[in-house]
């Protein structure tokens, strides 16, 4: 299960003009499975960050499985690893090893700056609570927050908590 927290309009003042069309619907590839289609009039831009206070939540799997299925249609995507433990970009390393396509890059966190981000359609930031300045940060820049919630009683109090944490650090930027 993964909760989302929208808190900020895709269209925030600081970041893209008014009247944008919205940035991803769904169209039918010839597999018949359902892929995002972006419409992108001036600088359409959607950060996502994938975090959680608990480590194993799923947070690097969901960040790169995003990842790929914007990358297969075309999306511009930027990903940012800003986890100390660098699962993300473990995973993306094996992937370009193996030569899968689409190909993916990882960006470390000095990216998550307003202009850092600026060269994509979609930026997914993986990250955890081991650095709470970066963690701090990516959600003063992101339009939304998705939070990899495990089956258990511990996980979804974990959730509780860390929804409250991005609550109080988003309130002076909403």
């Amino acid at each position: 299960r993964t909760a989302c927290l929208p808190f900020r309009p895709a269209t925030s003042a600081s970041r893209c003009p008014a009247g944008l069309v919205s940035p991803v619907q769904r169209r039918r590839s010839s597999d018949n499975i359902a892929v995002p289609t972006v419409y992108i009039a001036g600088t359409v831009l959607m950060i996502t960050v994938v975090g959680s206070l608990k480590g194993g939540s799923g947070k690097s799997t969901v960040t790169f499985n995003l990842a790929v299925w914007l990358a297969m249609a075309d999306v511009r995507v930027k990903l940012v690893d800003a986890d100390p433990q660098a699962t993300l970009t473990d995973v993306v390393d094996v992937r370009l090893e193996e030569g899968f396509e689409p190909r993916l890059n990882v960006h470390d966190q000095s990216v998550l700056t307003v202009d850092g981000v600026k060269d994509a359609d979609e930026v997914l930031v993986d990250i955890g609570t081991a650095d709470m300045d970066a963690l701090r940060r990516a959600l003063t820049l992101c339009d939304r927050v998705v939070v990899p919630v495990p089956p258990s009683q511990a996980d979804i109090w974990s959730t509780q908590r860390f929804i409250r944490f991005v609550e109080i650090n988003t309130e002076k930027t909403t």
